[in-house]
């Protein structure tokens, strides 16, 4: 039951690109920042639209909102790969290890109380990297003034912002950079900022307010893409293995407490929800188990017996 209810849910949240969980009631945004948000909605629903050929796409059946398996696994990389590209890899979970806050949106602030609506797991570095422009000190204030609505100073600081956007960001896995998601989004980014009439939202929190629609959707994709560590066969199946196993604690079957290393993000984030990759780290972790006092007995291995 558990399970139907996040798949309904992550059904219909998608298909609208979580217009209800992030609503005005959840996330207050300026009117100028709130019209960017729904731009960047219409930008992701003519980018899937381009690929299903209409969104919300096929449901499992007609009378679910649920996607199919294949679907929510395909959103889940392309999303990933979106969240690797732009994240700021030194953010933490935690508040007091993040720097402080730039002014504007405060993106901390609004992904920790959407995971904590949501009761999702917070991901390990929540923020993204954000631009910084350069700084125009140098020149008069006369002169600053004089040309600051002049078409030459706008298409300046249009062009500033984009080389800022273009720098924030990660931009050395080539496989990241392949995803077409990603790609488009660099598309997107870099015409909004060119081409925006109003400049009332800056490119810092425009890049915010993107930055929490796709965080929130990664999360979502995530509560329905990732199987519990006790599942083992999780791609010789057609439906989703996303049911929670509750109260388990992390102990294994002789009372031995189970201790993990420490991953990397993108190690995190395949643990989070590429099933492959999880069968893999499963068997790597088994072998590294400390030795136990425990006596086995050592099975000598079968071989044929002699031709007679």
């Amino acid at each position: 039951m558990d399970m139907d209810l996040r798949l309904e849910h992550a059904g219909r949240s998608l298909g609208n690109f979580l217009e209800d969980d992030l609503s005005g009631a959840h996330l207050g945004l300026a009117p100028a920042a709130r019209v960017h948000l729904d731009r960047f909605r219409s930008f992701l629903h003519s980018f899937y639209v381009a690929k299903y050929g209409y969104w919300p796409t096929t449901r499992i059946n007609s009378s679910s909102a649920a996607f199919p398996k294949s679907t929510f696994k395909s959103m889940y990389f392309e999303f990933r790969n979106l969240y690797e590209y732009l994240v700021d890899p030194k953010s933490s979970s935690e508040l007091q290890s993040n720097r402080p806050a730039d002014g504007g949106i405060c993106v901390f602030q609004n992904v920790t109380a959407f995971d904590k609506r949501r009761k999702y797991t917070s991901l390990p570095h929540p923020l993204p990297l954000l631009p910084e422009m350069p700084s125009q000190s140098g020149r008069p204030n006369a002169v600053r003034k004089l040309f600051k609505n002049s078409q030459a100073q706008k298409n300046e600081r249009r062009m500033a912002a984009v080389n800022a956007l273009c720098t924030a960001t990660n931009p050395s896995d080539v496989k990241i950079m392949e995803c077409s998601l990603v790609r488009e989004y660099l598309r997107f980014e870099k015409s909004w900022t060119l081409l925006e009439k109003d400049e009332s939202v800056s490119c810092s929190d425009a890049r915010k307010v993107r930055w929490i629609l796709i965080y929130a959707i990664l999360q979502t994709l995530i509560s329905v893409t990732r199987a519990p560590t006790e599942v083992r066969d999780t791609e010789g199946v057609p439906y989703p293995l996303c049911c929670q196993i509750a109260g388990t604690p992390p102990w294994d079957e002789d009372g031995t407490k189970v201790t993990q290393k420490k991953l990397t993000l993108k190690e995190k984030l395949i643990a989070m929800g590429e099933a492959d990759m999880r069968q893999a780290k499963m068997k790597q972790d088994e072998q590294q188990k400390p030795t136990r006092n425990i006596d086995i007995p050592e099975i000598a291995p079968l071989r044929p017996s002699p031709a007679k």
